[in-house]
């Protein structure tokens, strides 16, 4: 019980941190995982949230982002870079999950995560939720021990907080009523969509025009 307690009580602060004060980082740690040739001609950053559904679907059953994988990233047009945003602390330890190892597995664990997302978060209950992410870390093979060691890791949460910090102020997204996820930026633009519903074609047209400016 100790342990959730100090795990609860750092999530709580690190998601504080997030909209308050000011922060200083050296490394970019708030990337999870990138994707497509590093000099493709456009650069897309899919900001996605472990616990949300939207973000399940897009990537999960054939969803949409294969479409995407297909047209532009595996044709090397594309370097297609994700990033997490945490709407609540259940997100955040999930998140911890998925960088619990090397960054050449995160794409693989984000997949668990998000098909086991349902299980992760069937309540609130801090402690159920801690010991439900053991249990799908232990289906990636990581071990007990290892999990509880990542989420008790404060100084890569802090690092993790403080670099989401300065990306969502560099594209002007603190406290922005019309960020929501997922959410796309295709060359430092910001892809903005009507009430909240998620228009991939719009991120597409996005995408091609760009790719058209720059031919």
């Amino acid at each position: 019980m100790q342990r959730a307690i100090a795990i609860t009580k750092w999530a709580v602060l690190c998601l504080a941190l997030i909209w308050a004060g000011p922060t200083f980082a050296q490394s970019d740690e708030g990337v999870l995982f990138e994707l497509g040739a590093a000099d493709a001609k456009v650069e897309v950053i899919e900001v996605v949230s472990l616990g949300c559904p939207t973000c399940k679907s897009f990537h999960r059953d054939g969803g949409t982002f294969e479409v995407f994988r297909d047209s532009y990233i595996a044709k090397g047009h594309v370097r297609w870079v994700i990033r997490d945003h945490f709407w609540t602390k259940f997100d955040f330890w999930t998140s911890r999950i998925v960088r619990c190892g090397d960054m050449v597995g995160r794409e693989a664990r984000m997949a668990k995560v998000l098909e086991r997302q349902a299980f992760i978060a069937q309540d609130r209950d801090p402690q159920g939720v801690v010991n439900r992410l053991v249990a799908v870390a232990g289906e990636m093979g990581i071990t007990p021990a290892a999990a509880n060691a990542c989420l008790q890791d404060a100084v890569g949460a802090e690092l993790h907080v403080t670099t989401h910090r300065i990306f969502l102020e560099r594209y002007g997204l603190v406290n922005e009523p019309r960020m929501g996820t997922p959410f796309f930026i295709v060359d430092g633009e910001p892809v903005w969509f009507d009430d909240h519903q998620v228009d991939y074609q719009r991120v597409n047209a996005a995408i091609a025009r760009r790719l058209l400016e720059v031919d």
